[in-house]
């Protein structure tokens, strides 16, 4: 890499910190294992948006920059005497290690303030990106069966919360299925709309009795979405 095109892409990350900072800040704030998925989605669309996923995914690293820097030096040691090129050499190489120093600050910025202070103590004594990062998906990431296992006691426990707008209701069944799809572990819309179903408050009795007389073609979640929502409306207005 030359000196030009270091102190371009220098330039480019520090304009697009600012940018990278607005965007963490819209990612929603990571406080248990049911925001880590959503968390972790979105972080990593803010990381490759911003040219910093190869210090957090380990395909840069300082200590690579460093090996080439010596690598280097040592192959040019006889020549440097010559034509004095070491000191060129090491410019650029300081430069290239400074612009990913930079990159790895901004990723650690964006680590800690879309995290919850309670999980902070975790990650602490960790002085790279890669290192928070790791050691967020430790916490979260436990073993994939053990996982899936406490996701589905989650989905067929889970009941309506009383005072719950309905359209919440569906949305935090609709997350547990998504969560559990991301672990390869599928729950067909048939068991969703059951649990959704199954889980309605008593103000609801009637709608289950029209339902169940909709033609099968129309037995959607979003057509049930939309419909429950429309009864809720109506619920309302009678109370």
């Amino acid at each position: 890499m030359s000196m030009d095109e270091s102190s371009q892409i220098e330039k480019l990350v520090d304009e697009e910190s600012y940018q990278s900072m607005d965007e963490s800040s819209q990612i929603e704030k990571l406080v248990d294992e049911e925001s880590y998925q959503i968390w972790k989605f979105q972080i990593l669309v803010v990381f490759k948006a911003y040219g910093l996923a190869d210090v957090v995914d380990g395909s840069s690293s300082l200590e690579k920059l460093t090996k080439a820097e010596e690598k280097d030096v040592w192959l040019k040691k006889d020549a440097d005497v010559v034509d004095g090129s070491s000191s060129l050499e090491k410019l650029t190489k300081a430069e290239e290690k400074d612009v990913w120093l930079k990159k790895d600050a901004k990723a650690q910025k964006i680590i800690v303030t879309t995290i919850e202070k309670k999980l902070m103590m975790h990650i602490i004594n960790c002085e790279r990106a890669k290192d928070m990062f790791d050691k967020i998906k430790n916490i979260f990431e436990k073993s994939s069966h053990e996982q899936v296992c406490n996701l589905l006691q989650q989905f067929y426990s889970f009941s309506y919360e009383k005072g719950s707008d309905i359209s919440l209701h569906i949305s935090k069944i609709e997350n547990l299925v998504h969560r559990l799809k991301t672990l390869n572990q599928i729950i067909d819309e048939n068991m969703v709309m059951s649990k959704i179903l199954s889980t309605l408050p008593e103000q609801y009795k009637y709608f289950l009795t029209a339902w169940e007389s909709t033609p099968i073609s129309g037995k959607t979640i979003t057509n049930l979405t939309s419909r429950l929502v429309a009864e809720e409306l109506r619920n309302k207005v009678r109370d």
